[in-house]
Formats: C-alpha cells, structure tokens, sequence
C-alpha cells in the first residue's frame, strides 16, 4: 500500500523520483536498509541472467 501510494502521489504530481525509496521518503514514510542475501540480485542485463540462472542451478 505504500509504494502503491508513493506511485500514485508521484504520478498525480508529475514528479519522477530516483527510486521507490525516494518516492517513498516524500510522502512521508520511514526508509531502512536491511542486509538481505547475496543471491537476490537485480537482472537488468544478460551477464545477470546468466548469474541468476547459476544460482539456480545450486
């Protein structure tokens, strides 16, 4: 509910925030950085699929 508020603020003002958090700070909400593990990683490009399909393949 918070991103999908964040979101909404955001679009309903024109404003293009640098990430969900960001988006997040500006209406408000508390931010906090957890440790998470090291296979959750982000794919945005074909050397991370082939990272994330190794992981699988554990």
């Amino acid at each position: 509910l918070i991103l999908k508020d964040a979101l909404d603020k955001a679009e309903e003002e024109n404003f293009y925030g640098t990430d969900e958090a960001s988006l997040a700070e500006r209406i408000g909400k508390k931010v906090v950085v957890v440790q998470g593990d090291h296979k959750n990683i982000k794919i945005t490009t074909l050397e991370d699929l082939k990272i994330a399909e190794a992981f699988l393949e554990d």
